[in-house]
C-alpha cells in the first residue's frame, strides 16, 4: 500500500522524522516486551510494520510526506502522529487527459472492496497546474463513477453527507496525472478530541506539535509561553512529556469525563458565543416541514486545502447550506451536549424560525436571556442552538476514517488495532508520574479559564501552571533558571495587544449575556500586518520586551512565530535561525533567539570607572 501523509506546509522535515521515530519504535520487538507485551503479541506487530519504504526526507515544501506499508502502517501514523494532518491511502495514480479519463479510471475501481453501498461518501478534489476547467465538474464526475458501479453492481448507489460522512474520497490533479485516495482519517487529525473552546486565534494542534519539534525542546527542559492564549503549545507539550499519543481520545484510551469535570461555564461560553453570530434570520418558514429530513444531513467540517484552486461538493452545492446538531458516526443519533450535570441542552431543529421584529424598547444589547440553564432568542419561544464548527469535540465515536473500511475490519487487522491500542497504554502507564516543567501565562483573564478548561478536557493531571501577567512583568516560573534554562515559545498577536481583563472585543458580558457592539471593526489579531506596519505603541512594546527578555532570560531560548517579518529588528535582536511556516494561509517566520547568560555577558563588557588615580 502506498500512502501520501498530508502535514501543513513547512512541516515535512520533522514529520518525516517523526514517521522514522513511529516505524522504529512499532519495528523494535526487545522494546516492546519491555513495554509489557508478550512474546506472541510483540512479534506479529513488529512484522505488520517491517515493510515500510519511506524514502529520503523531502528537500522542498510538498504538502506531505510519501511512504509505503501495511494497513498496519496506516493505523500506527493516524494513532500516533503529531504532525500528520491525514493519512490518505492512494488508489490508483494514472495519466488524464479529459474529464471523460476520470470518469473510466474511477468507475473502473473496485470501490465495492472498500465500503457498502449502505454508507455515505464525500468526495474532495484538489489541483495544481491542471489545464481542466471547472473543478467543480470534476468533483461531479468522480461522484457519478463511484455511484454508477454501484448501481451496476447492486441497483442502488450510496449517498452523499459533506457533514459526517462514512468514506472520504480524496482526489488530486497535477497538470499530467490523477492521484485517487481514500481518507483513512477521518476527521483532520490536528482535532485531537479535546478542543471545544479556542481563543480568538487558535492555533493548530499539528502546527503547534510541529514548532514544537522544531524548537528541539526535550521534556526535561523548562517549556514557558508568555502569550499562552487557549494553551496549544502547553497542552501538545504536556502530552509529549507523558507519551501520549496525539490519537489517544480518538481511541478510546482516556476515561470519558464526567460533565462536572468538563465544566460549564466554557461550553455556556461557546454555545452563547455562537448564539449572537450564527442565527440565521433569513430562514424560510415552509423550511420547518423539512426539518426531520434535514436533521440528517450537517455540515460540520471543513477539509484542509493546501492550493487555491481546492474544491469540494460542498462548495458545489447549489442550496444554501444548513447546519444542526453533531451526529453520531456508529448509531447515526445527534450527540447530546450536557449543559449542567443533571440536565441536557435540548436537541433542536438545524434551522431556526425567523426572530420577531425588535419593538422600540428592544436594543441590541438584549437579544438573548438566561432562562432555566437555557439560552432563549428574545421575543420567541424557539430555544436556538450550538452551531457545529472545528471546535466540535471528535472522540471514540468518530474515531478514525479506517475503522469504517472493509480492509481494516478483518481479524487480523482488528487485532492489529487492538495491540497498537495495547502499547500505547502501556506507555502512558510508565510516564503518568513524569514531572512537568511546562508553563504559561496571558494578558487576557478569560484565556486563562480556558487554558484550565482545555488541560482537563485534554484529560492531563491536576492544574496547568498558567497565571495572567502582562508580558512586559513575566519572569521565569521555574526556581532553577540559571542552573537549567528552558525554552521560550509563543505565538504573538500579530501587531495588537489583547487588553487586560477579559480581552478586546468581547462580544458579551458573561454574567449577564449582553452584547457588547464593537465601535468599529477591527484587524483581527492574526491578520496579515500591513506592508511597512509602524505602529508606535506596538513597536516601544517590542522594544521594551526584547530588553525585558535579556534581563529576565539570559541563557533560554527564545521561539517565536510571527506573520511580522520585522519582528527582530523592532525587538532589538538578532536571530540565530528563522523558519519559513504557513499558519493556515498566512505566511510565518519562526525566529529562534539565543539570550546569553548574564555572567558571559557582564564578562564581556568593560568596567567603567571614575579612579581619577587611573590614567
Amino acid at each position: 500500500m502506498k500512502y501520501f501523509v498530508v502535514c501543513p506546509r513547512g512541516l515535512e522535515v520533522p514529520l518525516y522524522e517523526e514517521l522514522v521515530s513511529i516505524t522504529t519504535h512499532c519495528m523494535d520487538e526487545e522494546e516492546l516486551q519491555q513495554l509489557g507485551l508478550s512474546k506472541p503479541e510483540a512479534i506479529p506487530l513488529a512484522k505488520s510494520i517491517k515493510n515500510v519504504f519511506l524514502g529520503d526526507a523531502p528537500i522542498k515544501p510538498s504538502g506531505g510526506i510519501e511512504v509505503s506499508g501495511t494497513l498496519g502502517l496506516a493505523m500506527a501514523i493516524n494513532l500516533h502522529s503529531r504532525i500528520a494532518s491525514r493519512v490518505l491511502l492512494q488508489l490508483i495514480h494514472c495519466p488524464y487527459k479529459k474529464e471523460d479519463d476520470i470518469y473510466k479510471v474511477t468507475k473502473g475501481l473496485s470501490w465495492e472492496d472498500w465500503f457498502d453501498v449502505s454508507q455515505t461518501i464525500r468526495v474532495d478534489v484538489t489541483a495544481q497546474r491542471s489545464n481542466l476547467q471547472s473543478l467543480n465538474f470534476i468533483t461531479l464526475r468522480i461522484k457519478d463513477a463511484v455511484c454508477d458501479r454501484f448501481r451496476d453492481l447492486c441497483g442502488e448507489r450510496p449517498s452523499i453527507e459533506t457533514g459526517t460522512p462514512d468514506v472520504r474520497i480524496m482526489a488530486f490533479l497535477d497538470a499530467t496525472h490523477i492521484s485517487i485516495y481514500l481518507d483513512t482519517s477521518g476527521e483532520a487529525l490536528f482535532k485531537r478530541g479535546w478542543r471545544d473552546e479556542k481563543g480568538a486565534a487558535p492555533l493548530k494542534e499539528n502546527l503547534a506539535a510541529g514548532i514544537l519539534a522544531f524548537t528541539g525542546w526535550q521534556a526535561k527542559q523548562p517549556l514557558y509561553d508568555p502569550m499562552c492564549g487557549s494553551g496549544t503549545f502547553l497542552i501538545e507539550a504536556a502530552q509529549i512529556a507523558r507519551h501520549i499519543p496525539p490519537g489517544a481520545i480518538r481511541a478510546g484510551l482516556m476515561e470519558e469525563l464526567e460533565p462536572e469535570d468538563q465544566g460549564v461555564e466554557p461550553v455556556r461560553k461557546a454555545y452563547t458565543d455562537t448564539l449572537l453570530n450564527d442565527v440565521d434570520t433569513d430562514a424560510d418558514a415552509d423550511a420547518d416541514a423539512d426539518e426531520d429530513e434535514e436533521i440528517q444531513k450537517e455540515s460540520l467540517s471543513q477539509s484542509a486545502q493546501d492550493t487555491p484552486q481546492a474544491v469540494s461538493e460542498e462548495q458545489s452545492a447549489s442550496t444554501k447550506p444548513v447546519w444542526s446538531a453533531p451526529i453520531l458516526v456508529d448509531s447515526g443519533k445527534p450527540l447530546e451536549i450536557k449543559t449542567t450535570p443533571q440536565d441536557l441542552m435540548p436537541i433542536v431543529p438545524k434551522r431556526v424560525q425567523k426572530a420577531e421584529p425588535e419593538d422600540a424598547s428592544r436594543t441590541s444589547k438584549s437579544r438573548f436571556e438566561k432562562k432555566g440553564g437555557e439560552a432563549y432568542f428574545a421575543g420567541s419561544n424557539k430555544t436556538l442552538k450550538f452551531k457545529p464548527s472545528r471546535v466540535d469535540l471528535v472522540g471514540v465515536y468518530q474515531g478514525f476514517g479506517f475503522l469504517r473500511l472493509k480492509p481494516f475490519q478483518t481479524q487480523p487487522e482488528k487485532e492489529l488495532w487492538g495491540l497498537l491500542k495495547k502499547v500505547a497504554q502501556l506507555e502512558m502507564q510508565r510516564y503518568q508520574e513524569v514531572p512537568l516543567q511546562i508553563a504559561g501565562s496571558d494578558i487576557n483573564e478569560q484565556m486563562i479559564r480556558v487554558v484550565r478548561h482545555n488541560w482537563r478536557m485534554a484529560r492531563l493531571p491536576g492544574q496547568p501552571n498558567v497565571r495572567q501577567v502582562d508580558a512586559l512583568m513575566v519572569k521565569s516560573p521555574f526556581k532553577s533558571q540559571m542552573s537549567n534554562p528552558g525554552v521560550m515559545l509563543f505565538n504573538p498577536p500579530y501587531g495588537e495587544r489583547i487588553e487586560l481583563k477579559g480581552g478586546r472585543g468581547a462580544r458579551y458580558e458573561e454574567d449577564t449575556y449582553e452584547v457588547v457592539e464593537p465601535e468599529k471593526k477591527m484587524r483581527g489579531a492574526r491578520d496579515p500586518l500591513p506592508k511597512n506596519f509602524t505602529d508606535p505603541a506596538f513597536v516601544d512594546f517590542l522594544s521594551k520586551f526584547g530588553r525585558h527578555l535579556k534581563e529576565e532570560f539570559a541563557g533560554w531560548q527564545i521561539d517565536i512565530l510571527t506573520a511580522d517579518m520585522g519582528l527582530p529588528g523592532q525587538m532589538r535582536m538578532k536571530e540565530t535561525k528563522r523558519t519559513p511556516l504557513f499558519n493556515g494561509s498566512i505566511e510565518c517566520r519562526l525566529f529562534r533567539f539565543e539570550i546569553r547568560e548574564f555572567q558571559k555577558r557582564q564578562e564581556q563588557t568593560p568596567i567603567q570607572t571614575n579612579d581619577p588615580t587611573e590614567s
